[in-house]
């Protein structure tokens, strides 16, 4: 299988904040997109997450020819070098917390996407960043969150029409720097020809539904300009934290 992609991302302070906590990077070369969300309210998030889009940079590109098989487990291997990769700037968080008051309890979530050369996405995902998948005109969110709205959700103690009347909904349950280890979630996904995926941080998932998302990506006319478009529509409903989206399109044949 021949499979290309396109990644655009962008980034947006919002409209309640005066700095800018969260951080993306692409890494083309490798089909591979990251956002972090440092952790709101916790002294320098943006170095957490910051730790997160460097640590990753490196990884890539000095171990991944040296770590990724290029055999039948690839994929598997390319998995496992992702979920590393975020142990690897978790552990670098957690140690910059250690006896340093300025920087203590400073965390971030993150997720990531690789889409491979035959024909898989590949995701990653800590905290309540999240990952979508728009495919035949439907989107569906393909990370699980881990926070306290999502663990409740997932072992059906409330249901999504009492999350109004939820306090204390941002509350994370997972993240990095929090502890020396943190497990990541993975998942392995077969593509099809024109899926879009959309990572983003909260700033866009909580201000803007899911329906509104799905007809900017329709509507708009390129990737740069779906992202220009979802980062001001979180800006248009408040704007009440800091925005990142990035948008990945495979093409396969």
């Amino acid at each position: 299988m021949d499979v290309k992609c396109e990644i655009a991302a962008n980034t947006n302070v919002g409209r309640q904040r005066f700095r800018n906590e969260d951080n993306f990077i692409i890494l083309e070369k490798f089909s591979l997109a990251i956002v972090a969300d440092g952790m709101g309210g916790h002294v320098d998030g943006d170095v957490a997450s910051r730790i997160v889009t460097e640590t990753l940079n490196e990884r890539y590109d000095s171990l991944y020819a040296e770590k990724v098989n290029d055999d039948d487990d690839q994929i598997k291997s390319q998995e496992q070098f992702l979920a590393e990769s975020i142990e690897c700037a978790n552990f670098k968080i957690f140690e910059k917390n250690q006896g340093v008051f300025s920087l203590e309890s400073m965390g971030t979530t993150v997720v990531g996407l690789q889409i491979t050369p035959c024909g898989h996405s590949i995701t990653a995902c800590v905290g309540d960043s999240r990952i979508y998948r728009i495919r035949d005109e439907e989107i569906e969110q393909i990370t699980e969150d881990h926070s306290l709205v999502g663990e409740l959700l997932r072992h059906n103690i409330i249901h999504e029409k009492d999350l109004m009347f939820l306090q204390n909904k941002n509350i994370i349950t997972r993240a990095l720097g929090m502890g020396q280890n943190v497990t990541v979630d993975t998942k392995v996904h077969k593509l099809q020809n024109n899926d879009i995926f959309l990572l983003c941080t909260d700033g866009l998932s909580d201000l803007v539904e899911n329906d509104p998302v799905l007809q900017i990506v329709l509507n708009s006319a390129d990737l740069e300009e779906t992202v220009a478009n979802l980062i001001d529509a979180a800006n248009d409903a408040g704007g009440s934290d800091n925005i990142t989206v990035a948008l990945v399109k495979v093409q396969c044949e």
